[in-house]
């Protein structure tokens, strides 16, 4: 196998490579492609050794800058499967003394700073020139220069910071100095917001408080509000933000108030804006602009007339979350025809002589809640992008009831678990009430049979049977607003007075011995629950009457926030014949 030559600063003059840098500053991937060019064009042509030079150049200028991690800046620009590009750790002994043989004749100011900067880190002992000259290269470009602007945004403010960090290192306060003057020279007659913002934070890095305070802290208070003004809230938010920290350090209570009310404000601004134009988005950022009032300390609130905004701000989100609803997309699902499946149910039911053997039939059908997780997770599994983000759930007047992260596994299993039993329960409701309109035909159920079957259950409480009773007869007779009205509280106590009958508290004493009841929530939450129910009946318990992203019954009838036909809904009526099936078959 034939070995690489070795590397040589000969070979690499010889190539006369010509960069004229003032001309066109171009970004480390651009610089990346030119060097690979040369290098494919040196190998098309035999020149074995002057091809290896410029592709190590080419690896050398795609590593990735990160400004912020200090001890190692450079990584590698990306990593897969097969491997990954280049880091300074991959370069060997050989390459590193080929590289600071060369160093002076690199033309282009950004790849000699990369060189110069990679000799500091990975060379002992340290050689303070390498780091003296990566500085200067780092900062040969001044942000004036409007030739290339995603090289200024992208690429020149991360060269900054490092040779900012590498005066700092090495206590090298002339340069620094000369940085700082640089900086605040174009900082001084900038009008770009953007670019103002970035020569702000980098003068802060300079830890320069005398320029920071005096020159950098009033314009950019000025821009900020020249941004509000130009209804670009979004930066002038980020710039309020930069000193309302700034404040924070320097002490300065009564600035740092007062610009924490005008992020607040300025959010407020933001969502009036979107509101105005029909904006989804208008209720999050109301949404931002409530969180950031709240955080103003309370003896600074008469100031600023802070309880009177947030007090106005109530009223806002909820006008927004009409726009939330009305721009939601209906989704469609297709008839799902169960014609004999309806057909088999009656059948099933019909022509019983005993009124409790033909409501146990009627209350025969059965969910398995294994089978339903595993088709949960199968289906969580096929939804990758949708995995990615936080997920709002509302209610119907627009109110967020729930959210659910990215990285809260629990919970988004249980979103597709809710997503499966309410196909369930849709398709269920179908031969519910087709069983009842047969149960109706035959004529044969009274009051007094509800209330004979509340007596012989032992899962009803005693002196509660005629309230249970008037519930399920209620329901029998499709007045499903009554049913849910009087079944949801006695739910609560059918299971509390099963935790007791097996010696668990139900309920807590405060410190003045002062007792209150556990709510229905807490009940179905505690540990001692699953000796009561099954793994079935728990499940549904809690997407019916407790689950936010469920059916949240207990809670929506407890707070009236039923209408009237969300009171005899779906969900109102399986409720009803769920109970009437605990009930039902808890008679032996």
């Amino acid at each position: 196998m034939k070995s690489s030559p070795k590397l040589t600063r000969e070979a690499f003059l010889e190539c006369n490579w010509k960069y004229e840098p003032e001309q066109n500053p171009v970004s480390y991937v651009e610089l990346n492609s030119s060097l690979k060019k040369i290098a494919e064009e040196k190998l098309d042509i035999k020149q074995q050794e002057q091809y290896e030079i410029f592709e190590l150049l080419a690896e050398i200028s795609l590593m990735y800058l990160d400004a912020d991690n200090k001890d190692k800046p450079f990584r590698a620009f990306y990593t897969n499967i097969l491997g990954r590009t280049k880091e300074p750790s991959d370069l060997t002994k050989e390459e590193l003394e080929f590289l600071s043989l060369i160093l002076n004749d690199i033309p282009e100011p950004s790849l000699k700073a990369r060189i110069a900067d990679i000799l500091w880190l990975v060379q002992e002992p340290k050689n303070y020139k390498y780091a003296q000259i990566a500085i200067d290269s780092y900062t040969y470009y001044t942000f004036d220069n409007k030739k290339n602007v995603s090289f200024l945004f992208q690429d020149l403010n991360k060269y900054y910071e490092r040779a900012i960090y590498l005066c700092q290192q090495i206590n090298d306060n002339n340069r620094l100095d000369k940085i700082l003057s640089k900086l605040t020279d174009v900082f001084k007659n900038e009008n770009d917001s953007g670019l103002i913002l970035i020569l702000a934070e980098l003068i802060d890095k300079t830890k320069n408080k005398d320029v920071l305070k005096k020159i950098v802290m009033p314009k950019l208070y000025q821009e900020a509000i020249q941004l509000k003004n130009e209804n670009n809230f979004y930066l002038a938010i980020i710039i309020l933000t930069f000193l309302n920290n700034k404040y924070k350090q320097f002490h300065d209570k009564e600035n740092e108030i007062k610009s924490l009310f005008n992020i607040a404000e300025y959010h407020e601004y933001d969502g009036d804006f979107r509101y105005k134009n029909n904006n989804c988005s208008a209720y999050y950022i109301y949404e931002e602009a409530l969180q950031t009032y709240n955080k103003i300390p309370k003896k600074n609130r008469n100031d600023y007339d802070v309880d009177n905004k947030i007090h106005n701000l109530h009223a806002k989100l909820k006008e927004s979350n009409q726009i939330v609803l009305a721009n939601m997309r209906k989704i469609y699902i297709g008839p799902i025809n169960i014609t004999n499946s309806v057909q088999g149910f009656v059948q099933h039911i019909s022509n019983k002589t005993d009124p409790i053997e033909t409501l146990k039939y009627f209350t025969g059908l059965s969910i398995d809640y294994q089978d339903l997780v595993q088709n949960a997770v199968k289906e969580s599994d096929q939804f990758f992008f949708s995995n990615l983000f936080t997920k709002d759930y509302r209610s119907d007047d627009g109110r967020i009831i729930a959210k659910i992260s990215p990285d809260d596994e629990e919970n988004k299993l249980n979103e597709k678990k809710q997503e499966k039993y309410r196909l369930i329960i849709y398709t269920n409701i179908t031969l519910i009430n087709e069983g009842l309109n047969q149960l109706h035909k035959e004529d044969k159920f009274s009051k007094e049979i509800f209330e004979n079957i509340c007596h012989k259950s032992p899962i009803v409480p005693k002196n509660r049977e005629k309230i249970i009773a008037n519930a399920l007869w209620s329901g029998f007779q499709k007045d499903f607003i009554a049913a849910i009205y009087l079944l949801c509280p006695q739910v609560e106590n059918i299971i509390r007075d099963q935790l007791k009958k097996i010696k668990v508290r139900t309920s807590n004493l405060d410190k003045n011995n002062i007792e209150t009841y556990n709510s229905l929530n807490a009940l179905l939450k505690s540990p001692e629950i699953e000796k009561i129910l099954d793994v079935n009946l728990l499940f549904e318990f809690k997407s019916l009457f407790i689950d936010p992203i469920g059916f949240n019954l207990r809670n929506n009838t407890a707070h009236g926030l039923l209408d009237d036909n969300e009171a005899s809904s779906s969900a109102s009526i399986y409720a009803w014949w769920f109970i009437l099936k605990l009930i039902i078959h808890s008679i032996k």
